[in-house]
């Protein structure tokens, strides 16, 4: 039915240098509110012809640096913030619970 992503096998390592481009415009695309970053991620992974384990495997790798940019940003912006009374250990418990809780969840 629904037959025109192709489907030759291939891995992460015979992605073409224009797939992981499409890639990446795929993952830029989810900027808008409502579109899904690891649906767009998979979608184009399928559509350069990854299997289905290896674009799922993909999709998911590709969040560890959209997280981490994303925690840098809002460290840089939430640092003139900090109010006094927050302890350097409450939030290096926060920041190492969080990290487990995500690694975890990906």
């Amino acid at each position: 039915m629904l037959k025109k992503i192709k489907n030759d096998g291939s891995g992460i390592n015979n992605l073409k240098t224009f797939d992981l481009i499409k890639i990446g415009l795929a993952q830029a695309v989810a900027i808008v509110p409502g579109i899904s970053r690891s649906g767009m991620t998979y979608f184009a992974a399928r559509k350069g012809g990854l299997k289905k384990e290896a674009a799922f495997k993909f999709s998911f790798l590709l969040a560890i640096p959209t997280i981490l940019g994303a925690t840098f940003i809002e460290t840089l912006s939430g640092y003139k913030n900090l109010s006094e009374t927050v302890s350097f250990g409450n939030l290096a418990t926060g920041l190492i619970i969080s990290f487990i809780i995500g690694i975890i969840s990906l």
